[in-house]
Formats: C-alpha cells, structure tokens, sequence
C-alpha cells in the first residue's frame, strides 16, 4: 500500500472480523507509517530505452519472504495501493470475480465505495478496509495475500495485480521527460533483501514478470544486459 502521511499502528484483521495487534517493535518499525519508508534516489543513473533506472536497483538482493512479513506491504499505509488511469475500468470489470473471494468486511468496503478511490492528492489508489488493509487482501494463515492474484490463479481475472503491487519494491515516477525506476526501501522488506542474499537472487531478476509485463520482452533483455554491465563496473556483487 501507499504512504501519504503518518499513521496509526496497524492491525492485521482476520476473515472473521477478529483483530490482531502485532507487538510493539513490529508496529512501530514495520507498519508505521511514512517515517519508515525510504524512496532511495541517488544521483547515478543509466538509461534503458527512453527509461531512467537508478543505479540502487542494481545488485540489490530481493526475493520476497511472506513467513517472515507476513504479507505487511498490502497492510500498511493510509491509502491503497496506486492505480494507473486504465486500471481504474479493470478493477471494475473484475469485481464479480474476485468479491466472492474477499472478506465480508472487503465486500462491505467495495459495495459502498467501490474497489477504488482517489487519494487525498489525486492519485488513483484502491480502496481500504477501515483505513488499514486494502481491500483486496485475503488471510491465510495469518499472512496477507491478494485476492486479485488469487483470482488470477484461479483464472478468473486477466491480470496478476495492480502494476504498482507487481513491481514492488520497485516504484515508477517521471521527471518530466521520462519515466524513472526507483528502489523504495522499508524497513518490512528486510528479510526479502536477507533472503534475496541467501539465495543469490536480484531485484532486476526477481521482477523480471511485471517488467517484461509492464515494458515488453526486449526492453526486459537491454535493461538485463545494462545492470549487468553496471555491476561490472561497480565491482558489485548481490553475494
């Protein structure tokens, strides 16, 4: 999910409607809100196409650990997660697919505000559940999961999930004249980055699905090519 501004601690909500509290350190370190979110922007960048990446996605170890987060990223935050214009119409179309999946709590949120609103600074973002959880979270087993992507597995839907969600930790900005790749750290992510190290994975291989989804094929294998030549020239290894 999206940070806006500072928050409240967040509960982690079952499919009963029950509530868990997550101990202090985790709240405070984990689902606070802004203050624990770093967009890491540096000054060294390299162009793939007519896109700017940062230099911070290269050799950056990332593969997701949910035993560990506990799925906290659909969690956190005091807006949903951000929604290019288009996708707007594709969370309505969906809708009936994915509902029967949700919590009656979601179904409630979607049934009076649909599955999407626009954020206190105009952004599209999905709608959430009393300020906490996006609306399209499901629990299982204590850890939250998309029901878009459950959908999808399922074949009901299209797509996996919103792009944003897809791309995470990755974030897509523009200066104006091109779009950037960003690599937003938090602190939530830190067993993904150790689990990443663990077994040699990357974040610019980790998320190859969403980049060949979001930019095609070929821009995939040229923006592979150039991390791999920054990392030769940095001396840098994910290990």
């Amino acid at each position: 999910m999206w940070d806006e501004a500072g928050g409240t601690a967040a509960q982690i909500r079952g499919q009963d409607g029950g509530s868990r509290i997550l101990d202090h350190a985790l709240r405070m370190d984990a689902f606070c809100r802004q203050p624990r979110t770093r967009l890491i922007r540096t000054q060294d960048m390299f162009a793939v196409g007519d896109i700017l990446v940062s230099d911070d996605v290269v050799d950056a170890p990332f593969r997701c650990d949910l035993a560990a987060c506990r799925g906290g990223c659909c969690v956190q935050g005091d807006s949903g997660a951000p929604l290019e214009h288009e996708e707007c119409d594709w969370i309505d179309s969906i809708l009936p697919a994915v509902s029967p999946l949700l919590s009656e709590s979601s179904r409630r949120v979607i049934d009076e505000d649909g599955g999407w609103e626009r954020a206190r600074d105009g952004r599209f973002v999905t709608t959430c559940v009393d300020g906490a959880e996006c609306v399209f979270v499901v629990f299982e087993s204590g850890i939250a999961k998309c029901g878009i992507q459950k959908a999808w597995f399922e074949g009901r839907v299209d797509r996996p999930k919103p792009l944003s969600c897809h791309l995470y930790p990755i974030r897509v900005s523009s200066n104006g004249d091109s779009e950037v790749l960003n690599y937003e750290r938090i602190d939530l992510c830190d067993p993904a980055r150790e689990c990443g190290r663990r077994e040699g994975i990357d974040v610019a291989h980790f998320l190859r699905e969403p980049l060949v989804r979001k930019y095609g094929e070929s821009w995939y294998e040229d923006f592979c090519e150039a991390v791999d030549d920054r990392s030769r020239h940095r001396g840098r290894s994910i290990a």
